[in-house]
C-alpha cells in the first residue's frame, strides 16, 4: 500500500472465495503488530447496486480498529467511485 506518507507492506492469504457473495482473508501489517487478523467481505445485491459489509476480526486494540476503519472506508469509497463510473 502506498500513499503520500510512504509505502507499507501487508501480507495475507485467502481463506474463502465464494463468488459472488463472500471473500475472507488474513491480513497482517505493522498496524496489526505483524499478527494475522481476518477480513470478511460480504456482497449483497440491492436495488441501488451492491451492499458491501466488511468485518475485521482480531485487531490488537481500539486505536488499531479505528485506524483500520478509516482506511477501509477510504478504500471502499475509491472502489465505489471507480466501479460506479463504469470503468
Amino acid at each position: 500500500m502506498a500513499n503520500e506518507r510512504g509505502s507499507y507492506s501487508h501480507r495475507g492469504r485467502y481463506l474463502e472465495i465464494r463468488r459472488p457473495e463472500r471473500l475472507r482473508f488474513t491480513w497482517a501489517s505493522a498496524a496489526t503488530g505483524e499478527t494475522d487478523t481476518e477480513v470478511i467481505l460480504s456482497f449483497e445485491t440491492i436495488a441501488e447496486g451492491t451492499r458491501v459489509t466488511l468485518v475485521r476480526v482480531g485487531l490488537p486494540d481500539e486505536p488499531a480498529a479505528k485506524r483500520h476503519e478509516g482506511g477501509w472506508q477510504s478504500i471502499l469509497l475509491k472502489c465505489e467511485k471507480t466501479l460506479g463510473s463504469g470503468a
